[in-house]
């Protein structure tokens, strides 16, 4: 719809002109942006004010040709045609802004009748001729004196824009990070200039471009990572595109692998990974000021967000509203560094690390409810305990090694350490009944040799003593009367128990108000004793560990 070709044309032209915005942005300043009058065709465009801008661009204007009206420049818009795009989209640029030089660029050969000029590739052929002699040195940097706020000097201004593609891999081990990045650069080089007429035709010309000097046919700027696993340097080859004013595009679009000091670490997995990648000229030449590209945020100038692209079913997905840009030393503009934040998917380490930890430690504390002379309490101690260590193994699998603490691997330490108390626990208690058996053990010999040594002393005396307790006996039963005897029903049995039993006979109150006398009531007490108290304190373990996990560890610093 006619509505939406001025939309449709703003994304055409971003995405043509976004490399030459910052090279001139003073020609946006004091441009004051108006409603456009119409309701239909024109509903929704910004029109600049002529006489606050001077003079608009044309389509033809700079090849001195007449427009073709009637062309169709895109043939996936076909109500769209050169006369309409020259009234309500070129024509509302002024003449010398980066997005006019842009439309004309894209549009120009499109919309204007160039038939009385050579082919495009004869005219290019001209300009490489009259361009690349034995004069032009492509090792010599194209140094021009300019006006700066900290006064006059020379360099070459690099209009830097990094965009970021997709994650290709996060390493917490190695400390590495590898994202698909486009990198692209824009300068003025004078010597590559041309008069743009009849005989140098082409408003840009493709050149080489390389870091390498013996394959590249102009000077390119040697940005590269300083905090790199891989240079930016090793980047897939590209060609350059170099306008008729000396201005000179190049981007370069691969992988890029870096070295990380990561800060949030501590806190996995509940943490936002970061990453601060140095940029920097790799042959620290202070004349090559690298300028990031303001994109409408400050926090992020010179970065941008590859808008087609977004991973699904992945660990790691950008957190986009942290990430930010800014030069390394506040009066340079040489070096550069960019902040990645990276949110971890924290589902999988809950249902396969966290929560069996919790389970397995909880159910430890069941053995304290089995008899602890019972042979399959101590079995089941020990298969728990196993089942916490392949379980610590198999979490320390993913955890980088290191002497800082961190969150998941002091959790599953802390459940490990409760579930050896419980068997801690058990040992100790068999090794109790085994002294107390021994202790039984010999007391009885003594009381059995106690017994015989009297049964021995009686026969030298003369005296049977079990007849003389039987004549005891007989004597007090021949004296008592008769006595007649009540027959106590099961019924009223329980009611005169329920009636003597008082909260002093709770079994958590014998325990902290009576002394154990045997040593199987001193093992109960104590299983007793852990099963309320082991529980109680390993669920506020859990809770304070959730609630510190923002406060956790310390982060190394990037300054």
């Amino acid at each position: 719809r006619p509505a939406s070709i001025p939309f449709l044309l703003a994304l055409i032209c971003a995405s043509y002109c976004t490399a030459d915005s910052g090279v001139d942005n003073r020609n946006h300043h004091g441009i004051k942006i108006v409603s456009h009058p119409s309701s239909n065709a024109g509903e929704g465009v910004k029109e600049v004010s002529r006489s606050e801008a001077g003079t608009m661009c044309s389509m033809c204007s700079r090849s001195g040709t007449t427009l073709l009206p009637n062309n169709r420049p895109l043939p996936g818009l076909p109500g769209l045609t050169c006369e309409y795009l020259q009234e309500y989209d070129v024509g509302l640029k002024p003449s010398d802004s980066p997005e006019c030089i842009g439309l004309l660029d894209l549009f120009e050969n499109r919309c204007c009748d160039l038939s009385a000029f050579p082919e495009s590739y004869e005219c290019e052929t001209t300009i490489r001729s009259s361009l690349f002699h034995d004069s032009y040195d492509p090792t010599v940097r194209p140094v021009q004196t300019m006006n700066t706020p900290h006064g006059t000097m020379r360099g070459v201004d690099v209009w830097t824009v990094i965009t970021f593609v997709t994650l290709r891999s996060l390493d917490i081990k190695s400390s590495t990070l590898e994202i698909y990045v486009a990198i692209d650069l824009t300068w003025n080089d004078p010597r590559l200039r041309w008069d743009f007429n009849q005989t140098n035709c082409a408003p840009t010309v493709t050149v080489r471009a390389n870091p390498s000097i013996e394959e590249t046919e102009i000077w390119v700027p040697s940005l590269d990572l300083r905090s790199r696993a891989s240079s930016a340097q090793d980047l897939p080859n590209s060609l350059a595109t170099v306008r008729s004013d000396g201005t000179v595009s190049w981007m370069r679009l691969g992988p890029l692998n870096a070295i990380c000091s990561f800060v949030g670490l501590p806190r996995m997995p509940f943490d936002d990974l970061g990453c601060r990648l140095y940029f920097g000229d790799n042959d620290m030449n202070t004349v090559v000021n690298y300028k990031l590209v303001d994109l409408g945020n400050n926090l992020t100038k010179g970065f941008q967000y590859y808008p087609i692209l977004n991973q699904s079913y992945t660990e790691y997905n950008q957190i986009r509203e942290k990430t930010r840009t800014d030069y390394n030393l506040e009066y340079s503009e040489n070096e550069f560094h960019l902040d990645l934040y990276f949110g971890r998917a924290n589902r999988h380490y809950i249902t396969f690390s966290i929560f069996p930890s919790i389970i397995f430690t909880m159910m430890s504390f069941g053995q304290f409810a089995v008899d602890v002379q019972s042979g399959e309490r101590l079995s089941f101690s020990i298969t728990i305990v196993l089942i916490t260590v392949a379980q610590s193994i198999i979490t320390a699998d993913i955890l980088p090694v290191c002497n800082e603490m961190i969150w998941l691997n002091f959790f599953n330490l802390v459940s490990m350490i409760f579930t050896l108390l419980g068997i801690l626990e058990t040992l100790l208690a068999l090794w109790f009944f085994t002294v107390a058996g021994r202790k039984q053990e010999k007391e009885k010999e003594v009381e059995k040799d106690d017994e015989e040594l009297h049964n021995l002393v009686s026969n030298d005396t003369g005296s049977d003593p079990n007849l003389e307790e039987e004549d005891v006996n007989s004597g007090e039963g021949q004296n008592d009367e008769f006595t007649p005897v009540t027959r106590i029903t099961n019924n009223d049995d329980d009611d005169m128990t329920k009636q003597k039993k008082t909260w002093k006979d709770l079994k958590i109150v014998r325990t902290f108000t009576q002394r154990p006398k045997t040593p199987e009531e001193v093992v109960d007490r104590i299983d007793f004793l852990c099963l309320i108290f082991l529980p109680i304190a390993y669920t506020l373990f859990i809770v304070i560990m959730f609630a510190a996990n923002e406060r956790w560890g310390e982060d190394p610093s990037w300054a």
